[in-house]
């Protein structure tokens, strides 16, 4: 999702980002590792993250509860992750509504035995988004949406999130008590039940692929040490 009104800075910054995101889907799109079977399995939708890109960095968000929520919170479940933000005119509620598709389109294919599925939204607007704001804003979608947001000082634990993944945010510069826009990754994040970035699911987001692409992740999936 691109704005104009970005500082150079900024835009550089993102610039070099996305020329490493585009070199990472290049190297790898369609292949997932089977973790340590050896094999490889085909995606249609899914961006291989390498092995020694997995790792995620510790943070600590708030949830739309008031709860909080480390990287700990991640293990034992698959969990979907997407940045952005309340006040976001189309990019989110688009990827909220997609959000929705995938979860039906998976209604039932998971087995009871496997890792639940969630779905997150982690705000890159702090400023506006109180964990009160992302409740009612994720209960129009979905009350099961998990919805995150940074409290920190110069959002710190956000920051530590994007780099983790590769992702980018950009808030416009304003007036003060005038709206502004957020620019920020429009990708899908996949995260394994080790805490582990495994995929990302680019655009365009094609819901029915990327249910595809979880089942098969799910069904090939054997968590390993490395």
């Amino acid at each position: 999702m691109k704005h104009s009104g970005l500082s150079t800075p900024t835009l550089i910054l993102a610039t070099v980002i996305l020329g490493l995101a585009a070199l990472l889907a290049g190297l790898y799109v369609g292949t997932l590792s089977k973790g340590n079977q050896g094999d490889a399995i085909t995606l249609t939708a899914g961006t291989l993250f390498p092995a020694d890109f997995r790792a995620l960095a510790e943070f600590e968000l708030n949830d739309q509860t008031g709860q909080t929520f480390t990287r700990e919170r991640l293990a034992g479940s698959w969990n979907l992750i997407f940045f952005g933000y309340t006040y976001c005119p189309d990019v989110c509620p688009l990827t909220l509504t997609i959000f929705k598709q995938i979860k039906a389109a998976l209604a039932g294919e998971v087995r009871p035995q496997t890792s639940p599925l969630n779905f997150i939204l982690v705000s890159v607007d702090p400023e506006r988004d109180s964990p009160d704001r992302l409740k009612e804003y994720l209960d129009f979608f979905d009350p099961e949406f998990i919805g995150l947001t940074d409290t920190s000082t110069e959002q710190q634990q956000l920051n530590s999130l994007t780099r983790s993944l590769g992702a980018y945010y950009g808030k416009h510069e304003h007036e003060a008590n005038e709206a502004y826009l957020v620019d920020h990754s429009a990708g899908i994040y996949l995260i394994d039940p080790q805490a582990r970035a495994h995929a990302l699911f680019s655009t365009p987001h094609r819901p029915d692929e990327i249910a595809r692409d979880l089942l098969t992740i799910i069904e090939n999936y054997k968590a390993d040490d490395s």
